[in-house]
Protein backbone atom coordinates (compact mmCIF):
# COMPACT_ATOMS: atom_id res chain seq x y z
CA UNK A 1 0.00 0.00 0.00
CA UNK A 2 1.37 3.28 -0.77
CA UNK A 3 2.59 6.14 1.89
CA UNK A 4 -0.21 8.38 1.16
CA UNK A 5 -3.38 5.78 1.68
CA UNK A 6 -1.99 4.28 5.02
CA UNK A 7 -4.16 5.06 8.17
CA UNK A 8 -2.98 7.52 10.67
CA UNK A 9 -3.81 7.61 14.35
CA UNK A 10 -4.66 10.84 15.09
CA UNK A 11 -5.81 9.62 18.89
CA UNK A 12 -1.84 10.92 19.79
CA UNK A 13 -1.65 13.90 17.42
CA UNK A 14 -2.61 16.32 20.27
CA UNK A 15 -0.74 16.90 23.01
CA UNK A 16 -3.78 17.02 25.81
CA UNK A 17 -1.68 18.50 28.59
CA UNK A 18 -0.57 21.58 26.54
CA UNK A 19 -4.34 21.51 25.42
CA UNK A 20 -5.33 21.75 28.53
CA UNK A 21 -3.40 24.51 30.01
CA UNK A 22 -4.80 26.89 26.82
CA UNK A 23 -8.19 26.06 27.37
CA UNK A 24 -11.13 28.55 28.98
CA UNK A 25 -8.46 31.07 28.77
CA UNK A 26 -9.67 34.53 26.42
CA UNK A 27 -7.00 33.85 23.85
CA UNK A 28 -8.49 30.22 23.18
CA UNK A 29 -12.32 31.91 22.85
CA UNK A 30 -11.32 34.44 20.51
CA UNK A 31 -9.96 31.53 18.20
CA UNK A 32 -13.23 29.26 18.36
CA UNK A 33 -14.93 33.06 17.76
CA UNK A 34 -12.67 33.48 14.51
CA UNK A 35 -12.83 29.89 13.34
CA UNK A 36 -16.87 29.92 14.15
CA UNK A 37 -17.26 33.00 12.20
CA UNK A 38 -14.90 32.13 9.19
CA UNK A 39 -16.42 28.94 9.08
CA UNK A 40 -20.41 30.31 8.98
CA UNK A 41 -18.80 32.66 5.69
CA UNK A 42 -17.58 30.02 4.36
CA UNK A 43 -20.40 28.15 3.84
CA UNK A 44 -22.36 31.34 2.79
CA UNK A 45 -19.99 31.77 0.10
CA UNK A 46 -19.88 28.10 -0.75
CA UNK A 47 -24.23 28.01 -0.46
CA UNK A 48 -24.09 31.04 -2.91
CA UNK A 49 -21.08 29.38 -5.17
CA UNK A 50 -23.82 26.56 -5.28
CA UNK A 51 -26.76 28.66 -6.43
CA UNK A 52 -25.11 30.65 -9.25
CA UNK A 53 -23.38 27.34 -10.52
CA UNK A 54 -27.53 25.88 -10.48
CA UNK A 55 -28.59 29.35 -12.34
CA UNK A 56 -25.51 28.72 -14.64
CA UNK A 57 -26.28 25.26 -15.72
CA UNK A 58 -30.28 26.29 -16.15
CA UNK A 59 -29.00 28.81 -18.63
CA UNK A 60 -26.13 26.21 -20.46
CA UNK A 61 -29.31 23.51 -20.92
CA UNK A 62 -31.95 26.13 -21.75
CA UNK A 63 -29.40 27.39 -24.77
CA UNK A 64 -28.69 24.20 -25.68
CA UNK A 65 -32.09 22.84 -26.27
CA UNK A 66 -32.84 25.73 -28.19
CA UNK A 67 -30.30 25.01 -31.08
Amino acid sequence: MEDRYKEVDTRKSINLDALSLKINTPEFDQKLYELKVKTVASIKHLEYLLNANRNLRSVIDATLSTE
